[in-house]
C-alpha cells in the first residue's frame, strides 16, 4: 500500500539521517546505498534495496518488524530510542491496516501461551523418564513457533532423536 497516511515510522527516522545535497547520510557514517546493501545482507540477500529504504523515509512504504531490527542494528539505536521506533511502527501499521494494539498484544499473548504450555509438557514428560516425548513435544512447539514468525536461515534448529 502507498500513500503517506499516519507517516509515524518516516516522522521517527528523521532522527538518524540527514541529507547532504542529493545524499541521504545517516547517524553512523553510512550513506543510503551503503546501510541499503548491509540490510540486505543482514536480511538473507533479500527483502531490500536503496529504493525500499527511500520510500520507508519518505513514508511510502513501511518497513517490517525484521527489517527495522536489522535497520536498528546497524545504525546502532537501541534500548528506548530503538522501542521508539517499534511503537512507531505498531501506529504506522494501525494507521495503513485497521489493526489495533490489541491485535499485537493478543499475537504476542498467543505464543506466550503456547510456548508456555508446550514447555510444561516437555518437562513433566521430562520427569517422567520419555525424553522421545518431551523432545517430539518441543519440536512440535518450534515448528508451531516457526510457522507463526519468519526466521531468519541462521536460527533454524534441528531437533534430533
Amino acid at each position: 500500500m502507498t500513500g503517506r497516511l499516519g507517516n509515524y515510522l518516516s516522522n521517527e527516522l528523521q532522527k538518524y539521517y540527514t541529507r547532504m545535497g542529493r545524499r541521504i547520510v545517516f547517524l553512523n557514517g553510512m550513506t543510503l546505498n551503503k546501510l541499503a546493501w548491509e540490510m540486505w545482507e543482514k536480511l538473507g540477500y533479500r527483502e531490500i534495496d536503496p529504493s525500499v529504504i527511500s520510500r520507508v523515509l519518505k513514508g511510502e512504504r513501511i518497513f517490517d518488524f525484521k527489517q527495522l531490527s536489522v535497520f536498528a542494528n546497524l545504525i546502532k539505536i537501541k534500548g528506548q530510542e530503538k522501542k521508539k521506533l517499534e511503537r512507531a511502527l505498531y501506529e504506522e501499521m494501525s494507521s495503513r491496516y485497521g489493526l489495533g494494539e490489541d491485535f499485537f498484544k493478543l499475537r504476542r499473548g498467543y505464543l506466550v501461551d503456547l510456548s508456555l504450555e508446550g514447555l510444561q509438557g516437555v518437562i513433566l514428560e521430562k520427569e517422567k523418564g520419555i525424553p522421545v516425548v518431551a523432545l517430539a513435544i518441543a519440536e512440535e512447539i518450534y515448528n508451531r513457533i516457526k510457522s507463526e514468525l519468519p526466521f531468519p536461515p541462521t536460527q533454524n534448529i534441528n531437533v534430533h532423536y
